[in-house]
């Protein structure tokens, strides 16, 4: 959504229940809806009522046969596997698709960009075992009631994921904030 905004500044992130309400249908309007069922009631409701209105839908899931996908005029097949409680690969790989598709849009998703995101790849699974090893200094912090996750413009993103990592994997309440200076 941040990238998406800075490069079209009527880009807006809603809840699809609230559109279900009173959704404005224009003919100059792209929907992009990501899920990885495609099947909650309310994406699956919204996406037909997109395709009963002629509006353009781009569709990002993991169930291509699936009624968002059906009632999309593009789909994007996130082919990352179902995970266990903690859904981090399909979320992660869910958040590197959207940007890859603003790339796409902002015509920038060219060989340069895919072979820098094949180095992160390379290094990532390289430098994981340290990674994953300085984690466990983090548990000296002790037990909290809450946790703030705090970001700055686009960062705002990575605050929300961390709080919805902890809410789904640690079942304490994290919550996401944003601040301007």
């Amino acid at each position: 959504y941040y990238a998406l905004r800075r490069l079209h500044p009527n880009t807006h992130l809603v809840e699809t229940a609230e559109l279900l309400i009173d959704a404005p249908f224009f003919d100059d309007t792209l929907y992009i809806i990501m899920s990885r069922s495609g099947e909650s009631g309310e994406i699956a409701r919204f996406a037909r009522q997109i395709r009963q209105n002629g509006g353009k839908l781009l569709a990002v899931t993991m169930t291509p046969d699936s009624t968002l996908a059906k009632n999309a005029d593009i789909v994007v097949n996130d082919v990352a596997t179902f995970d266990g409680l903690i859904c981090t690969k399909a979320f992660t790989s869910m958040s590197m698709l959207g940007l890859m598709i603003v790339s796409e849009l902002a015509g920038e998703l060219n060989d340069e960009l895919t072979g820098k995101l094949r180095e992160h790849f390379t290094w990532m699974e390289k430098n994981k075992d340290a990674m994953l090893k300085q984690m466990t200094s983090i548990k000296a912090l002790g037990k909290a009631n809450i946790v703030y996750f705090l970001g700055h413009g686009v960062s705002t993103t990575l605050a929300k994921l961390g709080a919805l990592y902890l809410a789904e994997g640690a079942w304490t309440p994290g919550v996401q904030g944003s601040f301007d200076m």
